[in-house]
């Protein structure tokens, strides 16, 4: 069975919508455009609606058109408290990224409650990830995993500040 495309707005879940990146009942002539359509999940499509400016201002990233910067823009801090791990998500523009830029990006979390979202995957992530590296490596414990998983996120934090 083929495995269904992420949604490229959120990455968390299939793709099961096409997505007008600019509204239909605004600009009826791209309604069917292939480069107005964008793969999306419902949740990401329900939450964008028909919304893709605030006056001149665009809320949500073009995947077709806006580059990504290629330095980190996404941070997590990860607390782990009696074997429960909770993960806060939050943007940050230590790399300089475009103002304007970083801007839309920012606009494209807030708008289609990533943070909240990502959040609420952090354990399903966290129990995949165990699954993968013990197939991989061998049986490895979860209070072993995230050791390791702690002090590389400490390893990175550190690299960051140097």
């Amino acid at each position: 069975m083929p495995v269904s495309p992420v949604c490229q707005y959120c990455t968390i879940n299939s793709a099961n919508t096409l997505d007008h990146i600019v509204p239909k009942n605004e600009f009826s002539e791209f309604a069917v455009n292939p480069k107005n359509l964008l793969p999306a999940c419902s949740e990401c499509n329900g939450y964008k609606l028909d919304r893709f400016k605030n006056n001149n201002d665009r809320l949500f990233l073009n995947l077709y058109t806006d580059a990504l910067p290629s330095i980190q823009y996404l941070f997590v801090d990860i607390q782990i408290t009696n074997g429960v791990v909770e993960a806060d998500y939050k943007l940050s523009n230590i790399n300089n990224i475009n103002v304007q830029l970083f801007s839309i990006i920012d606009s494209h979390y807030d708008k289609l409650h990533l943070f909240r979202r990502f959040k609420s995957k952090t354990n399903t992530i966290i129990s995949e990830m165990t699954n993968a590296i013990t197939s991989a490596v061998g049986v490895i414990s979860r209070d072993a995993f995230i050791q390791i998983t702690l002090d590389k996120i400490n390893k990175d934090k550190l690299d960051i500040l140097i």
